[in-house]
């Protein structure tokens, strides 16, 4: 009968879009409409993935079913829309508390796991596996090599972890145990707070060598972190009550919703597939775990006509009538496991609009391995007009000595539009004023301004760009998102690049004309 249920469910979901990511794509289950994250696995522990298949905790993945397939298993997991701590990390955009509820967070997780029955141990928690989403709320996910922890043996049969976050029985001096997860949330706190803080006492009884020495369990670990912190505010983080930080809501919806539309047009179909069915649509959209929606509630052609704004509407022009944009200057940053890149790019046509321009980067090694990829959009580039395009978030990599970055533009052959009778904006028409750089108390870079909308079109959201240069030369660059620009009005920014942009002689600004997510998270809520 299982097997029975097994074949079943193979059927319900139907792969939507490959990430980049090995062995991980997005399905969508055709009997519920939501979309889930589907990976393949050569190691995993049954056990485990039964347990979260028949438990829940908000702050870890629900797996919805496993099924084996050859010499390899299948699992389908909730599909966590967010970013990443270490992704945070890297653009300084943490705050104290934020950092204190990413700990309690992940200490609910960790009580959660070890309450099974047996315990289950986790064994790679560090800040790229822990997940903010953009309701505030702290995920830790990846348990691919998570165990049932039994006892009695003298170590781990197969030695695996994270190096620098790993703790020393790992490296096969012992068997782990729910304390190996406590002394990897220790090295988790020397991240987030370094060690002279209030929670130095804490670190280094978290990360004491010998096991024995460590908090016991992760309830203990709480408490002792609650007390340091100040309990007064953190009552109702852990164990699940937590109802997520709404003030970084706002923020970091411009921060996913960024994320998200970059990942391509595939991953744009993802929505309007869970919002109005199973259908033949080319677009670009953004991810978003979907929900079945009621498209009653909804003008389903008006819709689709505003969210196709200027792209699927516009007039196709025939083959030989456009001129591809141009990369007129481009340059770049690495260091460590990330890179921050930047370009100016023009339109050469003078009454074609360009539209959804794919802006491809590729982070080699000297030996030209592929570290990363990213594939990002750009919506509009006026006729005759000339823009910046920065990005400092969307190239990162675990392993391997970044050497180089490859930057390529190219758009399909309809991804053009005749400029007349479209809303489609010059870049002048957005100036941006009142730049200022300044230091913050942390000692992180803060870029704001404000933008100004000439034209008689208002827009829901714009983004604003800048690229950064030394000695003349492009080194980087970033972006932000502000909504609620109106006719004749102005918005201001703020910005917080990442930390690869601390030293540069230039800043150059522009604001860009993007078409808005508002009908999504409408439609989505």
């Amino acid at each position: 009968m299982d097997n029975l249920k097994s074949e079943c469910e193979k059927t319900f979901y139907q792969e939507l879009y490959q990430l980049p990511e090995q062995n991980q794509s997005l399905v969508i289950d055709q009997t519920t409409q939501k979309v889930y994250l589907k990976k393949t696995l050569s190691i995993w522990d049954e056990q485990v993935l039964r347990y979260l298949k028949e438990h829940e905790n908000r702050h870890v993945p629900h797996v919805q079913c496993y099924y084996e397939e050859g010499e390899a298993l299948i699992l389908i997991e909730e599909y966590v829309q967010g970013e990443s701590l270490a992704s945070l990390l890297s653009k300084a955009k943490l705050s104290e508390e934020e950092k204190k509820e990413a700990v309690v967070g992940v200490l609910d997780a960790v009580a959660f796991l070890h309450a099974a029955k047996p315990p289950i141990i986790h064994r790679d928690i560090k800040p790229e596996n822990i997940m903010l989403t953009e309701d505030g709320v702290v995920k830790l996910v990846d348990f691919d090599i998570a165990k049932i922890y039994h006892g009695g043996k003298d170590r781990d049969t197969m030695l695996l972890g994270t190096e620098g976050n790993a703790a020393p029985e790992q490296y096969g001096f012992a068997e782990s145990d729910p304390r190996t997860d406590l002394y990897a949330i220790g090295v988790l706190m020397r991240i987030l707070f370094s060690e002279k803080t209030a929670y130095s006492d804490m670190i280094r009884k978290a990360t004491s060598l010998d096991p024995k020495d460590r908090y016991q369990t992760a309830e203990e670990m709480e408490e002792a972190f609650l007390a340091a912190s100040g309990a007064e505010g953190f009552d109702s983080v852990g164990r699940g009550r937590h109802s997520g930080n709404k003030r970084l809501q706002g923020k970091r919806k411009k921060r996913v919703g960024w994320i998200l539309l970059l990942a391509g047009a595939a991953a744009a179909v993802i929505f309007l597939i869970c919002f109005f069915g199973i259908r033949n649509f080319r677009g670009s959209v953004s991810q978003t775990t979907g929900g079945s929606g009621t498209t009653g509630a909804y003008d389903e052609e008006a819709l689709l006509e505003r969210l196709l704004a200027g792209e699927e509407t516009a007039e196709a022009l025939p083959d030989g009538d456009y001129k591809e944009v141009e990369i007129v200057e481009s340059g770049y940053t690495i260091k460590d496991n990330s890179a921050t890149y930047g370009l100016v790019l023009h339109n050469p046509n003078t009454d074609v609009a360009a539209k959804n321009i794919h802006v491809e980067a590729v982070a080699r090694a000297a030996d030209g391995t592929i570290l990363a990829t990213n594939d990002s959009r750009i919506r509009f580039i006026a006729a005759g007009d000339t823009i910046l395009f920065g990005c400092d978030n969307m190239l990162y990599w675990e392993q391997g000595v970044g050497d180089r970055v490859e930057m390529r533009v190219y758009q399909k052959a309809d991804d053009y539009a005749l400029q007349e009778g479209t809303d489609i904006l010059y870049a002048d028409e957005l100036p941006v004023s009142n730049v200022s750089n300044m230091k913050s108390p942390s000692g992180s870079t803060v870029i704001t301004g404000e933008v100004k909308n000439n034209s008689d079109l208002d827009l829901e959201e714009v983004c604003v760009t800048g690229i950064c240069r030394k000695d003349g030369k492009i080194i980087g660059g970033w972006f932000v998102f502000e909504e609620g620009l109106k006719a004749k009005g102005s918005i201001p920014f703020e910005e917080h690049p990442a930390s690869l942009l601390d030293e540069y002689d230039t800043l150059d600004v522009m604001a860009l004309q993007w078409t808005p997510f508002s009908l999504w998270d409408a439609a989505a809520n």
